[in-house]
């Protein structure tokens, strides 16, 4: 699909109060031009990292905390940083000892694209959440929930923000199908001990 404006957005936690995590979540739009964002396209994506962090929140432990998200506009050069926005009442809600810092919930994302898969893997669930490493009941429910808002489209003022992968060239490529992983996954293939 090919879009003129595309949005950046970086979900930012943090992790026994010193493991980083990031999570990037990419918005495409047939905007007039490159110069064409307005106030309210940030507006609309915003909601969409509150929709994901509150899912989460209820299976996650005390200290996993989600603070802020970043913003960002592609302007067909780079990618320009448009503000942070702070993450009120972040903090997971469930005190019971979590699970080791790489492992993660992890959901993936299907395009008609070749070779263009989303993966976005979840940090901070309780061990009390899974079992044999099979994510259990209201976890579950709440991945299931993250995974329908980041399928969701953010329409506003009249354009449609649709959530998917930028490509190397103008092409965009949508989401099409969200697949819920209900075993565990790792983020070992990441920079250790960083969570990103």
């Amino acid at each position: 699909m090919p879009v003129q404006g595309v949005i950046k957005s970086v979900l930012k936690g943090r992790l026994f109060n010193s493991i980083e995590t990031r999570n990037v979540f990419y918005y495409g739009s047939q905007i007039n031009n490159f110069a064409d964002y307005v106030t309210s396209d940030f507006g609309a994506v915003h909601q969409g990292m509150d929709d994901i962090a509150s899912n989460l929140r209820p299976v996650m432990c005390t200290t996993m905390l989600y603070y802020a998200f970043d913003s960002y506009y592609w302007d067909a050069e780079h990618w320009i940083l448009k503000e942070e926005v702070p993450i009120i009442d972040g903090e997971g809600l469930q005190p019971t000892d979590p699970l080791p810092p790489q492992v993660a919930m992890l959901l993936k994302f299907s395009t008609d694209a070749f070779r263009m898969i989303g993966h976005k893997y979840f940090a901070g669930l309780v061990e009390t959440r899974q079992n044999g490493g099979q994510i259990l009941g209201e976890a579950l429910v709440s991945l299931i929930d993250v995974g329908a808002a980041i399928m969701e489209s953010r329409a506003v003022g009249g354009r449609v923000w649709y959530p998917g992968i930028p490509g190397k060239s103008s092409a965009f490529a949508p989401f099409t199908a969200c697949i819920i992983h209900d075993m565990l996954s790792t983020m070992r293939r990441r920079k250790a001990g960083v969570g990103i």
